[in-house]
This record gives structure tokens, C-alpha cells and sequence, in this order.
């Protein structure tokens, strides 16, 4: 973000229209032509740590843009839906051939091993039992 005269003090910035996990994961769902069913936990089993994940909380926090529009004129150059599309273009062909941990190392320290997709699918398989 760039202002066209000096500003000194602090702003947030973030997506003007903040997206929850669920429209997170069904925007790359539809970026990527995937089809899948939500499936909702109770409240009491999302607690485990195994099952919680970096986006989701039950009282998530937001950050307000009102300081960058007002006093920098901020204003955002595209919606959620329509930057996730070339986001995840771009991640899909840049680990097309290359591990996505080499080409992501930053978000590959963050997310550790809060992806465990063989947990996963023996909780779904449970929950469904």
C-alpha cells in the first residue's frame, strides 16, 4: 500500500470483506473444479487440536480498513473470490513438479504438521459410523 503524501502512524491491513474458513475452502474448491461435502463438527470436538486448523476460531478477529480507506484513500483492487482464482493458479502450476514444501518453505514452517490428512479421514470415517 502506497500514499501519495508522507503518513506517519499505524494501519491495518486485510481483506475488506474477510472470508470465514468455510468460504475459504469452498473458494479453492471452486478454483481448482473440486467438489466435496461440508461436513460440520459439533462445537465440543472442534477443541481437539487435531481437528482445529489456522483459519477457524470461535471468536475470530477482524481488522478494520476504515483508517487506510479514510486517510490513504485505500480502496481494494479486487474482491476475495476473484484474487483466490490467480492465487491458486499460481500455486497449483508452481508445485505442479516441485514439492510445495520447496516452493512454499515459509508457509511450510508455519503449517508444519497441522495437515494430517490420514486423521482426517479415519475422523470422517468414525463420525459417519
Amino acid at each position: 500500500m502506497a500514499a501519495e503524501q508522507p503518513v506517519t502512524g499505524a494501519f491495518n491491513c486485510g481483506d475488506p470483506d474477510p472470508p470465514d474458513v468455510r468460504r475459504i475452502a469452498r473458494s479453492i474448491a471452486a478454483a481448482v473444479d473440486h467438489e466435496w461435502e461440508d461436513v460440520l463438527l459439533p462445537r465440543e470436538l472442534s477443541l481437539d487440536r487435531k481437528v482445529r486448523n489456522p483459519w477457524s476460531g470461535f471468536h475470530p478477529w477482524l481488522v478494520a480498513m476504515d483508517k487506510a480507506r479514510d486517510e490513504l484513500g485505500y480502496e481494494p483492487v479486487a474482491t476475495y473470490e476473484d484474487a483466490i482464482v490467480e492465487d491458486i493458479e499460481w500455486i497449483v502450476g508452481a508445485t505442479a513438479e516441485e514439492d510445495w514444501k520447496e516452493v512454499l518453505p515459509k508457509a511450510a514452517d508455519y503449517l508444519g504438521e497441522k495437515f494430517d490428512y490420514a486423521f482426517e479421514d479415519g475422523f470422517l470415517e468414525r463420525m459417519r459410523r
